[in-house]
């Protein structure tokens, strides 16, 4: 039996040196080719500063698809989905490094988590700090608190502590957890999903053009019962 195959979808727009350290990353941990077919879909967003020459030249065996115009973030990474032929897609952004073999573990828990349709890795930032990318999903109360969080207007409702609805929210009593858990929404930083589950229900819809795209799409496809799950023993 052939390996499974895993398309990572990495859309740039005027990112060239962040772009070439993240494909550079993923080539240096890329799993065993009788393990797993890994591949490189890299759409361009009509950039101005040398990407799509620059993965041409040094990345040759990546798929380069270049737009003459912006699509956004979303129509873009719709556009790579939709032309893969893999069995699972990596949606990545082009400011990540790898530190280790992702795909491997990740496809693990995804291939054998009950009803799982996406798995994502902790993130963490360049500074060493963890970004908190798994959280609920945001409510009424959780997005006031974001605006009027560190104001004195956050005092006007009495018993109300905004900080702590946001915590909640981003899970921050779960930080020092590795053990994998299911979730309501995982930023789109890094996702592996199955090709079949974007068939099903698409990816993002594109109105949103920048931002949100993805709490949208983990709301709509956990509405529909599909499992997300986290997995920060991953990272």
């Amino acid at each position: 039996m052939s390996p499974p195959s895993v398309d990572v979808l990495i859309v740039s727009y005027d990112t060239r040196d962040l772009l070439r350290d993240c494909l550079a990353s993923i080539e240096r941990f890329r799993p065993p080719p009788d393990r797993l077919d890994l591949r490189i879909s890299v759409l361009d967003n009509g950039s101005s500063d040398g990407s799509p020459e620059m993965v041409a030249a040094e990345f040759p065996h990546a798929r380069l698809v270049e737009s003459p115009e912006n699509l956004g973030f979303g129509r873009a990474n719709n556009e790579l989905a939709a032309t893969s032929t893999a069995d699972y897609v990596l949606p990545l952004n082009s400011d990540t490094i790898w530190t280790q073999d992702i795909v491997t573990p990740l496809l693990e828990v995804l291939t054998t988590w009950p009803g799982a349709g996406v798995v994502a890795p902790r993130l963490v930032g360049a500074d060493g700090v963890l970004q908190l990318s798994s959280q609920d999903l945001p409510g009424p109360l959780s997005e006031l608190a974001l605006v009027l969080r560190g104001t004195k207007l956050s005092r006007l409702v009495p018993g109300w502590d905004p900080d702590g609805d946001l915590a909640r929210m981003q899970q921050t009593h779960l930080v020092d957890s590795r053990a994998p858990r299911e979730t309501d929404f995982v930023w789109a930083t890094c996702w592996l999903l199955k090709r079949s589950l974007v068939q099903a229900h698409g990816l993002f819809r594109p109105e949103f053009h920048m931002y949100d795209e993805d709490l949208d799409f983990c709301r709509r496809i956990g509405a529909a019962g599909v499992r997300l799950v986290y997995c920060p023993h991953v990272e």
